[in-house]
């Protein structure tokens, strides 16, 4: 009797320094399914979903009944002399709670933390007077001329074939 092939880990892994301690300290469930959870994505088994914005580039992965904790990792090259060429970097670890694992992301990586508020709201919408909207332009078949801005009836409707 053989035994299955165990899947081989397409990518290395590495850690910033603080993610580890985020490891750590996280609950026992929570450390227990985030390490398995690295192991499917370092197998290539699992992809986490894509990050937008200014986190763009980094991925996240769910964790708890509730999805209620987050992993957030990049992919990466590996250093000369790795074994893999690329590498899974996992940035932080913690609780989804008030996107506070995203703000520790963005400090360790040293991103500006985007301005929120109604008045950086206000900024970056765009008034709608000024959108470019241009309608379809109407089959012309099907329209009706206008006589003097009144539209014509449109001609009635023959029915092909002998009438019963």
């Amino acid at each position: 009797m053989t035994l299955p092939a165990r899947p081989v880990a397409v990518y290395g892994l590495s850690l910033h320094p603080d993610a580890l301690s985020d490891l750590l300290a996280a609950p026992g469930d929570m450390l227990d399914l985030a390490l398995a959870r690295l192991q499917d994505v370092v197998r290539a088994q699992v992809a986490g979903g894509k990050l937008r914005y200014d986190l763009a580039g980094y991925r996240k992965l769910y964790l708890g009944a509730r999805a209620d904790w987050r992993v957030v990792y990049a992919h990466r090259p590996a250093p000369p002399g790795a074994p893999r060429p690329t590498e899974i970097h996992v940035v932080a670890m913690g609780p989804r709670e008030r996107h506070e694992v995203y703000h520790t992301v963005r400090a360790r990586m040293g991103l500006a933390r985007p301005a929120t508020g109604p008045r950086a709201h206000a900024a970056r919408s765009q008034p709608p007077h000024l959108r470019t909207h241009t309608p379809a332009a109407p089959d012309r078949a099907s329209a009706a001329p206008l006589v003097s801005g009144i539209a014509a009836p449109a001609p009635p409707v023959v029915p092909k074939g002998p009438a019963r």
